[in-house]
């Protein structure tokens, strides 16, 4: 067949992919005669020249809590998903460079029309007992995935990839066996869409879509993933998950890239102290930690080549359960109550003060804009506040009086505080509140049974569009934990996802935003940033992207060494 290299940058432009053109590079993409797309990226942890490795490779790292869950097909936080991704190789992931680059899948292709794309998986895959990965173990995982019998969070994840018959699955009005998947042969998984999705190989970057083996499940169920009981695809094996002390991954021999993976053994802590956690770093215990913000001045004054400061693609807000508190006046006078500038620019002395949903700097999110009373002075907002609360029939003598549970986390009940101060201090005695904080686990519990008023908790990109954000508050989303549902809202969110030009794709997003501001089941607050202190002794820490992997990483054999083990 005749092939031909095709310019990037014209083609990123013509399908109208989300992605810079940077991530990609021309050498990775091929057209061919019939109009395919040929991927074939790949990755190779290339270290500096001169850098002296150390001879113990053992990294120890936080995860703040145990997470809930390591089974792909049961990842519900971002805190499994961080654990769980050692462990499993998807399709694709994010390189430390940005580009999109192959794990499980060697190449892959999209077919002219961008209605099938075929992935080619590596046949030097194995599991970690030493069996093939093969495309049968991703038919099983995706269909399990949208099985409304395995109760995922991320239920509806392929029916808003457009994945052909997932929404009907999901809806329980099809079998998990109609899924638009297919094993052709044992190494070439095929995926059949309803309609082009230009970010797809953004969205198979996703643990959920990890494969697992039916054969672990069916014999253990639950227990699959008990360290004597697990297996995996990825990189590392999971030898102990001790609850409340530690998880500890050991590099797999049989891995498909070990020759390129150099740490060999690596441990989860679980701490939510900021303080502690920074002393675990002076000791050399951790070799990356944040800052906690009373001492950053003092931090960048004695280690400024440490310090790395970076926004995440993850918004804090207030999330309404609507049922519960189904006033919108209400919801909007909190929101305003709330100052935004001051609890991140002064309190929290990171990150970016918002009021828009989802992050401006993603893909087809840069026409949304923030609410009119943003750029107003905070005094304006608390009048309008107290006089919606009012309008609303509240008194003094009788508040709006809530419940807001929080998960434990770093600089949480700081934010309390301050939250809670506005809210009681300056309406004038028309707000009362009380805050919970509780375990991640018992957190996660509530969001998902929807058994609160208000929470205080964030959503992160699950890859960098705008419709990762906006699909989270669709009506029928299993990630939509408010309750809140707008025909008007999934009519904009839908005709975006179905949109191909991404001029009006970004102008229904932006409208669809507008939607959240004007009936407020969640009221943004900011997008995280954060301070991180590096030390010297870590390798292949990339800040360029959000999701980073373990495999990359490397000690060096510097002054500065981790504590042997």
């Amino acid at each position: 067949m005749k092939v031909k290299k095709t310019n990037l940058s014209k083609w990123l432009v013509a399908l109208s992919l989300t992605w810079s053109a940077t991530a990609l590079a021309d050498s990775d993409v091929t057209e061919l005669a019939n109009g395919d797309i040929v991927y074939s990226a790949q990755w190779n942890n290339v270290i500096p020249a001169g850098t002296k490795l150390a001879k113990v490779q053992f990294l120890t790292r936080n995860a703040k809590e145990n997470p809930a869950t390591i089974d792909p097909g049961k990842l519900s936080d971002s805190n499994s998903i961080n654990v769980a991704r050692s462990l499993f190789d998807t399709l694709v992931r994010q390189a430390p460079d940005g580009r999109y680059v192959g794990v499980a899948a060697q190449s892959w292709v999209q077919s002219a029309d961008g209605l099938t794309w075929t992935f080619n998986l590596r046949k030097n895959a194995k599991w970690s007992d030493g069996k093939p990965v093969t495309a049968h173990d991703f038919v099983y995982a995706w269909q399990r995935l949208v099985d409304p019998q395995n109760g995922s969070v991320y239920i509806d994840y392929l029916a808003n990839a457009n994945v052909k018959n997932a929404a009907q699955i999901s809806a329980g009005q099809l079998a998990p066996s109609a899924l638009g998947v297919e094993a052709k042969d044992d190494y070439t998984f095929v995926v059949h869409l309803s309609q082009v999705t230009p970010w797809f190989t953004q969205l198979v970057t996703l643990g959920v879509l990890a494969p697992v083996r039916e054969d672990k499940i069916k014999q253990y169920g639950d227990q699959w993933t008990h360290p004597q009981n697990f297996v995996g695809n990825g990189p590392y094996v999971l030898t102990e998950n001790i609850i409340n002390g530690h998880i500890t991954f050991v590099k797999n021999p049989d891995y498909w890239d070990a020759k390129n993976v150099l740490i060999e053994k690596s441990q989860y802590i679980f701490m939510t102290d900021i303080n502690m956690i920074y002393n675990k770093y002076l000791a050399n215990e951790v070799l990356t930690a944040d800052i906690p913000p009373s001492i950053y001045n003092k931090v960048l004054e004695e280690r400024p080549d440490e310090v790395k400061e970076y926004i995440d693609p993850l918004t804090w807000a207030l999330y309404f359960n609507v049922n519960e508190v189904p006033d919108v006046r209400v919801r909007q006078a909190i929101k305003l109550l709330i100052d935004n500038r001051y609890l991140t620019n002064v309190i929290l002395k990171a990150g970016q003060p918002t009021s828009i949903f989802t992050p401006t700097f993603l893909a087809d999110g840069q026409l949304a804009t923030e609410e009119a009373y943003f750029s107003r002075p905070y005094e304006e907002n608390v009048e309008q506040a107290i006089a919606l609360l009012k309008e609303a029939g509240y008194t003094a003598s009788k508040p709006f009086s809530f419940k807001i549970v929080a998960p434990r986390e770093q600089l949480m009940n700081v934010t309390l505080v301050a939250i809670q101060g506005w809210l009681q201090q300056k309406s004038q005695g028309l707000v009362k509140m009380e805050a919970t904080i509780t375990e991640r686990k018992v957190y996660e519990d509530i969001v998902q049974n929807k058994n609160y008023q208000v929470r205080l908790g964030w959503t992160r990109g699950d890859y960098d569009q705008a419709s990762a954000f906006y699909n989270t508050l669709l009506c029928n989303n299993g990630q939509n934990s408010t309750a809140w549902c707008s025909a008007e809202y999934d009519s904009l969110v839908n005709q975006a996802n179905n949109t191909v030009d991404p001029e009006k794709r970004a102008q229904l997003y932006s409208q669809a935003n507008k939607v959240i501001q004007e009936q407020t089941p969640v009221a943004p607050i900011y997008l995280k940033g954060a301070y991180l202190l590096k030390s010297p002794a870590l390798g292949g820490l990339s800040l360029k992207v959000k999701r980073r992997f373990l495999r990359d990483y490397y000690i060096i054999d510097a002054q500065v060494a981790p504590t042997k083990k």
